[in-house]
């Protein structure tokens, strides 16, 4: 008897979630890829290629990247606003920092060496920016918006 195999079974697709589902549980996971994917029970790679090919579930990811990028932020905020030297130091690090005078030391500078303006001049005094520790809320809600060019949380 010479008999035919049996066709394959269908193929089932890699992930059999629909797109609110999956979004619910990105948002749900802040994003991140790999424990939504877990939750979903697929892999991480069958997640990302179903984001990819979806604008909607792109969106939705980028919108949690976001959210974890404006509360980096906030954080940042609070943390220049307690006068803590490593976000101040950070915040003028920033490239928005450098048309205001503002520089990093050279890469040859001892460590701990503090940064200084462009300008070493008596006026580069006068214009470098304000000490943040000694700023009142008003200047320093300025300074924010200037430096970090965004509002306050």
């Amino acid at each position: 008897m010479n008999r035919k195999p049996a066709p394959p079974a269908p193929r089932k697709p890699k992930c059999g979630f629909s797109a609110s589902a999956i979004a619910e549980e990105i948002r749900a996971k802040g994003g991140n890829l790999t424990s939504a994917a877990k939750a979903l029970g697929i892999s991480r790679a069958s997640l990302a290629e179903r984001v990819e090919k979806s604008d909607f579930l792109r969106s939705v990811w980028d919108e949690c990247r976001a959210e974890l990028v404006d509360y980096a932020e906030t954080q940042l905020r609070n943390a220049i606003a307690k006068g803590e030297d490593w976000a101040i130091r950070y915040a003028l690090d920033s490239s928005r920092a450098s048309p205001r005078g503002w520089r990093k030391p050279p890469a040859s500078a001892p460590s701990g060496e503090t940064h200084t303006t462009a300008k070493p001049d008596a006026a580069a005094e006068k214009d470098a920016p304000p000490d943040p520790r000694t700023m009142t809320d008003e200047q320093l809600a300025a300074f924010n918006r200037a430096i970090l060019g965004g509002s306050e949380a």
